[in-house]
């Protein structure tokens, strides 16, 4: 997908959410409205990535996690940078995210969303562990993801 379809695709998922905090900052401040995004980010997250295994089994959720990682890795988002048995390091050249809540005045919430990195990996699978240091919501170049796998 080019980068116009990609920000398509997910402007139209986005939109609902991104006016359910516009309501809520002009409602009850810009403070509250960012813990109203923080719960539902989880929430997005949880549905967008970690139902997707859901029946899968635990023993097999690494592979199938490295598989979708690598399936998806192209040019216009991030290209993988290591791939080894236990271990997959990202770069993200561009995040469709930051560029929506960007166009809305929202990009102060990306970092809560970007939060969300952590805790879902976890949900795949307790083996997960992910470890970044750079993010573009925090206006780096790039977000640099690294997900090392202990299955123990």
């Amino acid at each position: 997908m080019t980068k116009e379809e990609i920000y398509k695709a997910r402007l139209v998922e986005l939109q609902p959410l991104i006016f359910a905090l516009q309501s809520a900052i002009e409602i009850f401040g810009r403070d509250k409205a960012r813990e109203l995004a923080e719960a539902t980010f989880a929430k997005y997250a949880d549905d967008r990535y970690v139902r997707d295994f859901e029946n899968t089994p635990l023993d097999e959720r690494w592979a199938k996690f490295v598989e979708d990682i690598l399936n998806a890795a192209d040019d216009n988002q991030y290209s993988v940078d290591l791939h080894e048995e236990n271990m997959i390091k990202i770069r993200y050249q561009w995040c469709v995210f930051l560029e929506i809540f960007k166009k809305f005045g929202l990009e102060d919430f990306v970092p809560l969303y970007c939060e969300t990195d952590f805790v879902t990996c976890q949900k795949v699978h307790p083996g997960i562990n992910l470890i970044r240091t750079e993010t573009l919501a925090m206006g780096a170049p790039y977000c640099d993801h690294c997900w090392e796998y202990a299955p123990e």
